[in-house]
């Protein structure tokens, strides 16, 4: 048999109603991918467009509200807006300009709305877009009360001092050279282990033992006065007398001559001149500068009564005095109603705080020898005696020249004068009338003598206050300073750690502390007057 085998040839070809081109369909899609890109594109123009618009609205806008809140220009604020809406040709689009005026300050506000047709987002049904825009400015010109609280401690002695001196005076040229209106007032604060505050100041409050000098005016502040917003006007200060409370003596078991053992000037809390008296605020830009330039290095350094000086004259509590100084003729009549409040608008109140040292611990006499009769008597001789009752003896005179006790004051009672504590402080240092007088006279022997005096020179006449006390006093009205917004800029003058750490810490802020060279104290005080310059306008 034979099988024969069919081997498949070519496929039939299929009628031509079965076969698909696909050239057609991918036209169709690359034309829906041209349109969304074109629609794309066109929304971008009409953002470009809107974004251009909306921006020439607010540029406008910008510069018509600066240009109408300047203070310094006299037209009619709205006017100004709309004078520059009109140049632009955008007048029809203002919708409300708003003026806010006080005797310092001027807000200007504005409003503008535009309406854009759309080209390509109108495919979208977003017929227009919407612009509108606002703006304000203000302008104020701030009223600054300034206390310069400066170290005039005998550390500040040679070029230091002058360096100072010249810094402190071109502070105070930079920020009133241009203060037509006297709104800027300047106090300065002097301090060393003092304050003086000069007699016309003393004089409005309760001073008690009062120097016989007439410019040693400091008063001794009650640790008190550090924890309350003011010094009370009725409070008992008893006044800082001319004594030598901190110059030693030779304690020898023999008379030396008092003439050798008197006050030295330079170590007196607080010294007889007027180089140093706090000077009240002023505008007057003379008077300042030479008052600065008279300022004298000397004493020790109590920066907490410098800071606590300083926050007086600017407290609000302070105003009548400064009115009575205005009646007085002390103070420029422009600065009635001064210190302002703390929360007064447009006003600004600063303290720059500098020293170049750390607190010493700072001495003052006790109750019982600042002033009446003392124990002391001087004879028309020149030589003195101590009166001390002894209960066991009529003799209850010491006479130091002669190492004896005797009935009567030296030479004798009708040629002796008892002396008044000033007048003891204005001859002898206290160390050597604790010595001679008392040590000397009621020690039974060296050892008693000497036991003698300590009692007196260390527990009895002086007191000391810690220098963990002061610093606390002085943060104390730092932290007062910081909670009524009262900046502080603290300047360290080639101090040591523990007065710079001190100077740091009272500061505003880290970025209102200045560490001062010897060579750059002028530029630190430039660059403080312009920071308060430009404090002062806000725009």
């Amino acid at each position: 048999m034979v099988v024969t085998r069919l081997l498949p040839g070519p496929p039939a070809a299929l009628p031509p109603r079965f076969v698909t081109s696909e050239t057609g369909s991918m036209s169709v899609f690359m034309i829906y991918i041209m349109v969304m890109i074109l629609m794309v594109g066109g929304m971008a123009v009409d953002i470009v467009r809107y974004e251009s618009a909306r921006a020439r609205l607010q540029s406008m806008l910008d510069r018509a509200t600066l240009a109408a809140a300047d203070l310094e220009q006299t037209l009619d604020p709205v006017s100004v807006v709309y004078d520059f809406a009109e140049k632009e040709g955008l007048d029809d689009l203002l919708t409300s300009v708003t003026v806010d005026e006080n005797f310092n300050s001027r807000t200007v506000t504005a409003e503008a709305d535009m309406s854009m047709g759309t080209i390509f987002m109108s495919m979208l049904g977003i017929e227009s877009l919407g612009a509108p825009a606002a703006s304000a400015a203000t302008e104020e010109i701030l009223d600054i009360e300034v206390a310069m609280v400066l170290d005039v401690s005998g550390s500040m002695q040679g070029q230091k001092i002058a360096n100072l001196q010249d810094a402190a005076i071109e502070f105070v040229d930079i920020l009133m050279s241009d203060d037509e209106d006297n709104r800027i007032s300047i106090a300065l604060v002097p301090f060393n282990g003092q304050v003086n505050l000069g007699p016309a100041l003393r004089a409005e409050y309760n001073a008690t033992d009062i120097p016989y000098r007439t410019n040693v005016a400091c008063v001794d502040l009650p640790s008190s006065v550090y924890g309350t917003q003011t010094i009370g006007r009725t409070l008992p200060l008893p006044s800082t007398g001319y004594v030598d409370t901190f110059s030693s003596t030779n304690r020898s078991y023999y008379y030396t001559s008092p003439y050798s053992y008197g006050p030295n000037p330079s170590n007196v809390w607080c010294p007889d001149s007027s180089a140093n008296h706090v000077r009240l605020p002023t505008t007057n830009q003379g008077d300042l500068n030479s008052a600065i330039g008279n300022l004298n290095a000397i004493g020790a350094t109590s920066i907490n009564a410098g800071m606590r000086w300083g926050m007086t004259l600017l407290d609000p509590s302070f105003a009548p005095i400064m009115q009575h100084q205005i009646a007085l003729g002390n103070v420029p009549g422009n600065l009635t109603g001064r210190p302002f409040g703390y929360r007064t608008p447009n006003t600004m109140k600063v303290i720059v705080l500098m020293t170049d040292g750390e607190h010493f611990a700072e001495e003052r006499l006790n109750a019982g020898y600042r002033s009446g009769p003392s124990t002391i008597f001087r004879g028309n001789d020149g030589y003195y005696s101590m009166y001390y009752d002894r209960s066991n003896t009529s003799n209850d005179y010491w006479v130091p020249h002669r190492s004896e006790w005797r009935s009567q004051a030296w030479p004798q009672n009708s040629q002796a004068t008892r002396m008044d504590w000033r007048q003891v402080w204005d001859t002898m240092r206290v160390s050597y009338v604790a010595w001679e007088f008392y040590g000397r006279g009621l020690g039974g022997g060296s050892s008693y003598n000497r036991n003698y005096y300590y009692e007196l020179y260390y527990d009895q006449m002086r007191t000391r206050t810690p220098i963990d006390a002061m610093n606390a006093q002085l943060q104390q009205m730092c932290d007062r300073a910081r909670n009524e917004r009262v900046i502080v800029f603290g300047v360290s003058f080639d101090a040591p750690d523990a007065g710079r750490e001190q100077i740091f810490d009272c500061s505003f802020t880290p970025s209102h502390f200045y560490n001062a060279a010897l060579d750059d104290i002028g530029d630190v005080f430039e660059a403080i007057a312009n920071q308060i310059k430009s404090l002062r306008l806000v725009q």
